[in-house]
């Protein structure tokens, strides 16, 4: 078991780098140069303001049903967004080529 839950550490921390590795480099290729430290603190001031919500909510589902059921449902919304990520332009080999909907 403890081979198991390694190698699911070791996973979950290559999906998060590769993750933050490609959410950066995106953003700086879509970004104009005179507006990419806003645009980068305020992704990251986002990004890490939620944090807390999440872990309290969390906690609290924890307290109430128990941690498996709530981790469960982590995991699965986890897998969703990946699942989510392969359909968006990033997977391209050039992102900041593809044409932006526009409305109106």
């Amino acid at each position: 078991m403890p081979a198991a839950s390694g190698s699911g550490r070791i996973a979950f921390w290559f999906g998060l780098m590769l993750a933050a590795v490609s959410s950066m480099s995106l953003r700086q290729m879509v970004t104009p140069d005179a507006l990419l430290g806003r645009v980068t603190a305020a992704f990251w001031t986002i990004h890490h303001s939620l944090a807390p919500l999440g872990a309290a909510a969390l906690t609290a589902s924890a307290d109430r049903f128990g941690a498996s059921r709530p981790l469960l449902a982590v995991a699965v919304i986890y897998l969703g967004v990946v699942a989510v990520a392969f359909f968006t332009p990033i997977r391209g080999r050039n992102p900041e080529d593809v044409p932006v909907p526009t409305t109106g």
